[in-house]
């Protein structure tokens, strides 16, 4: 159930973000997972830029700052318009790579040149991106994870008009070749919420699988909860109470992302939105059961943070600490 809060005192801060979108894994250190205790720092696409906001804080009172200039891994990069990334370590050696999904459709990769701890971003081109050639249709959003339970890296992406589709990754966890899948052999191909597909992979129960929950065009967030197993997923929708956000609508273009940014065992919920805001919900709930509630003022980290339309933030412990 949804329970709105207003702001009693709290002490924390935070940030912003605009247009983008992806996801995780444990071995990974990225949002998704509450296997590892990481200090989360968050990137924000937006209209034609990736924002960098370290984290400051720590691991469960973070502390968000905007970084310019040079201090930005992406400050000098072309990544197209309406950026959605997703960072993984795509090539297994221990960095977190950069897929942009943008608004026309095409899937720009940055590999990491650099480090674990002091990443630089580098455009590959050709037979270098291993999507080179895929067009995925306007406002293209990647999602990264382990679907098949296989050892290596996936992808699944939303577009324009509400479709979800899915790249098997037919190479390995180093080398990755994707493989697009159609029919019943994507198990969201019968998935579709009306435009502006954005879709967010968690284990929200802790069953040891990933659910999936689906921004829109409209601010709504579907729950399709997966019925198969960790290899054989079946998404099955939830509604009404069995859908922590049945009702939510945080304006236009709900773009959501799970990660336990308090450290406490618990997935967390941010959603970006149309007006370039950041909203987040909190888990006051458990780890199988969750339960979310808007936080709001100081106790939003992002509070007043505004990153342009149509904000998606990505969190990733991109330097290491």
């Amino acid at each position: 159930m949804f329970k709105r809060i207003i702001p009693l005192i709290f002490i924390l801060s935070f940030i912003n973000a605009q247009i983008a979108l992806p996801t995780f894994q444990a071995v990974h250190k990225v949002h998704n997972t509450n296997t590892q205790v990481v200090d989360y720092d968050c990137f924000i696409g937006e209209y034609n830029e990736i924002k960098y906001y370290k984290n400051t804080g720590d691991n469960s009172s973070p502390i968000f700052e905007a970084q310019s200039g040079s201090d930005n891994p992406f400050n000098s990069a072309s990544v197209g318009l309406y950026t959605g990334p997703a960072f993984v370590d795509i090539d297994n050696d221990g960095d977190m790579d950069c897929f942009i999904g943008q608004r026309y459709g095409d899937i720009l990769y940055f590999k990491n040149t650099g480090t674990s701890g002091s990443p630089i971003f580098t455009s590959q081109s050709g037979s270098d991106n291993p999507f080179n050639g895929v067009d995925i249709g306007k406002h293209s959003k990647p999602s990264f994870l382990d679907i098949d339970n296989d050892g290596d890296m996936d992808c699944f992406f939303g577009e324009r008009y509400g479709v979800i589709y899915y790249y098997k990754n037919t190479g390995s966890a180093s080398s990755p070749t994707f493989s697009p899948q159609i029919g019943s052999n994507n198990p969201l191909n019968a998935v579709n919420h009306t435009k502006r597909a954005n879709p967010a992979f968690v284990d929200i129960d802790n069953d040891g699988d990933y659910d999936v929950f689906i921004g829109n065009e409209y601010g709504n967030i579907f729950y399709h909860k997966n019925i198969g197993t960790s290899s054989s997923p079946t998404f099955s929708e939830q509604t009404g109470s069995n859908n922590s956000f049945n009702g939510e609508d945080v304006g236009s273009d709900s773009n959501p992302i799970f990660v336990d940014i308090d450290n406490d065992g618990d997935m967390d919920c941010f959603i970006g939105e149309e007006a370039g805001n950041i909203n987040y919900f909190k888990n006051t709930g458990t780890s199988s059961s969750p339960s979310f509630t808007e936080q709001t003022g100081s106790n939003n980290p992002f509070n007043g943070v505004d990153a342009g339309n149509r904000s998606v933030p990505r969190f990733v412990d991109i330097d290491n600490n």
